[in-house]
């Protein structure tokens, strides 16, 4: 099993990177493919694309890839392919399409079997309770359990952060034999027990780099396997170097800074490299703001009527 999250695919270039940043993407994005192939089934845990409608070339691009490889993929979408960050706009998506197109399996909230895993899924917007809930059912399969929220190694990650820690997860599902997780871009990996007990949380982080304060990541994916021990390994995605342009600058960068501020303020949190969506979103969820007023405004970011 190829365990994989927040691979964000899209069409534009980062204003951090001066390289050939698509090309970079296509191959880390086809190495995995690759490595699907001899280790099936691939589990992706958020974020396969950057923005919900990602257009016609990246879906015809992800549908060949899987197609050629004989590939269906389990995805646990994140807010990213999500339209207005609501599973209710899902079948007017990018993922959508791939489901329609019978090369992924969507799990939103609910499990499905695969082989021989039984694989159980929460994505953005469903809280961590419901698939505590589902783990609670007898399976005689493995279990893999995959979400998409911000998970940390060990710590917060700035002051009041409202987040949950790797080895708390493993000790709050003690069914899961493996937690894959999304939406953090650091790649880490926590453990717990020993020999035929050990088990796994893996956060992969993001498969690209897209912005400077991500220079020392490694980019990666992992294999696990389960037996009589599970074994879980990680695999470093190549990594492209001297991509980074020297100084961002411009007019939509400043403002896009600005608004990082005021919404870190907004949040009484400090920013320490999030980007605007993610510190909208801390601040959405942690004021509790209405969902009807959280559709208004994500319709707003992303330029739709």
């Amino acid at each position: 099993m190829i365990l994989v999250a927040d691979i964000h695919l899209r069409r534009t270039v980062p204003r951090a990177r001066k390289d050939d940043y698509l090309a970079a993407q296509e191959r880390k994005f086809l190495t995995i493919c690759d490595a699907a192939v001899s280790s099936p089934p691939l589990v992706i845990a958020g974020d396969l694309f950057h923005t919900a409608r990602p257009g016609d070339y990246l879906e015809q691009f992800v549908i060949t890839a899987f197609r050629d490889r004989g590939i269906r993929a389990v995805l646990v979408p994140g807010q990213h392919d999500l339209p207005y960050h609501s599973y209710d706009y899902i079948d007017d998506s990018g993922v959508g399409v791939l489901q329609a197109a019978g090369v992924v399996d969507l799990v939103w909230d609910g499990c499905v079997e695969v082989g021989d895993h039984r694989i159980c899924g929460c994505g953005y917007g469903v809280g961590l309770e419901r698939l505590v809930v589902m783990l609670a059912q007898p399976s005689k399969l493995p279990i893999v359990a995959v979400a998409h929220r911000m998970v940390v190694e060990s710590a917060e990650l700035w002051p009041g952060q409202v987040t949950e820690v790797g080895g708390a997860l493993l000790r709050k599902m003690p069914q899961a034999a493996c937690i894959l997780n999304g939406d953090n871009h650091q790649s880490f990996m926590v453990s717990t027990g020993e020999g035929v007990h050990k088990r796994f949380m893996v956060n992969p982080g993001s498969m690209m780099r897209m912005d400077k304060d991500q220079a020392t990541h490694k980019p990666c994916y992992f294999r696990v396997g389960f037996g009589l021990c599970s074994v879980v390994e990680r695999f470093s995605l190549p990594i492209e170097q001297d991509v980074f342009v020297n100084e961002r600058g411009g007019p939509t960068t400043v403002a896009r800074s600005e608004l990082d501020e005021f919404i870190s303020k907004l949040a009484n949190g400090y920013e320490l490299g999030l980007s605007f969506e993610a510190n909208l979103e801390e601040f959405l969820v942690s004021n509790n703001i209405d969902s009807a007023v959280r559709d208004i405004v994500w319709r707003a970011v992303h330029g739709d009527n």
